[in-house]
C-alpha cells in the first residue's frame, strides 16, 4: 500500500502488453503503474485530473489491435488512450515558467498552467523526470502526483537558466527549451526582478550547440 513510485493504493485492473510490460490501474492514485514482466517499476500513466493525459477513477484497463493502452475512468466518464512511446536517445527538455507569483502579475496562474502541460506532453512523449528540467518560483509542485514535491528542478533564474543550458543539457542529442511568460523587446522576464537579456540566451545556446549532436529547438 502507498502512493510512491511503483506502490499500489487499491490496483484495479491489469493487462500485459505484447512487449511483456505489464500495466496496472490503481484506483485510490489515479495512474496507471508500469513494470517490467519481472516486477520492475518503469513508470506510471495519468495523475488525478480532468486534463488530457490524467485520470480520475482509473477502472478497467486494456489494450487495443493498435497497441495503445485503453483506460476506463469512472469520475470522468471517458475511455482514454495511451501511445507507449520508447525514448532511446538522449534526448533533453528545459522548462522555464517565468514571470513569479508577484503582486500584478495577472498571468501568473496561466504561465503555470502552460508550463505544467508542457511537463505532462513531454512525460507522454517518453521524456522522464531525468531528461527534463524544470525551472519555477514554484518549487512545491508535484505534477507527476508521486506525493513528492520532485518535479521543479530550481527557481527560473538566469543563474539557473544558464546552468541548465551550458552544463545540465550537455552532450545531449537534442535539446528543446519551453520558455513562457511575458517581456518586451529581445527580453525575457524571469522573475518581478529579473530580465534575461536575448544575447545573454543566445550565448548560452552558442555554447550549447558545440556539445550535441543534434538540434536544439525553442518554444
Amino acid at each position: 500500500m502507498g502512493n510512491g513510485d511503483g506502490q499500489f493504493g487499491l490496483p484495479n485492473g491489469l493487462v500485459i502488453h505484447d512487449d511483456g510490460n505489464v500495466f496496472v490501474s490503481d484506483l485510490a492514485n489515479e495512474r496507471v503503474l508500469k513494470f517490467t514482466a519481472n516486477g520492475e517499476y518503469l513508470g506510471k500513466l495519468g495523475g488525478d485530473g480532468s486534463e488530457p493525459g490524467q485520470v480520475s477513477g482509473p477502472a478497467g484497463i486494456g489494450i487495443g489491435r493498435d497497441g495503445q493502452i485503453y483506460v476506463v475512468e469512472q469520475r470522468n466518464s471517458r475511455i482514454q488512450a495511451f501511445k507507449q512511446v520508447t525514448m532511446e536517445s538522449n534526448n533533453r527538455a528545459i522548462i522555464v515558467s517565468g514571470g513569479g507569483d508577484y503582486p500584478g502579475n495577472h498571468l501568473w496562474d496561466a504561465t503555470q498552467i502552460c508550463a505544467n502541460f508542457a511537463y505532462r506532453a513531454l512525460n507522454y512523449q517518453g521524456f522522464n523526470k531525468e531528461r527534463i528540467h524544470y525551472l519555477s518560483s514554484d518549487t512545491g509542485l508535484d505534477i507527476d502526483g508521486n506525493g513528492v514535491a520532485d518535479d521543479v528542478d530550481g527557481k527560473a533564474t538566469s543563474a539557473n537558466l544558464q546552468t541548465a543550458i551550458t552544463g545540465w543539457a550537455s552532450g545531449a542529442d537534442n535539446v528543446l527549451i519551453y520558455l513562457t511568460d511575458h517581456g518586451g523587446d529581445s527580453t525575457f522576464r524571469m522573475s518581478e526582478q529579473e530580465m534575461l537579456p536575448v544575447a545573454d540566451l543566445a550565448a548560452w545556446l552558442n555554447t550549447l550547440e558545440q556539445s550535441i549532436t543534434g538540434k536544439v529547438i525553442i518554444i
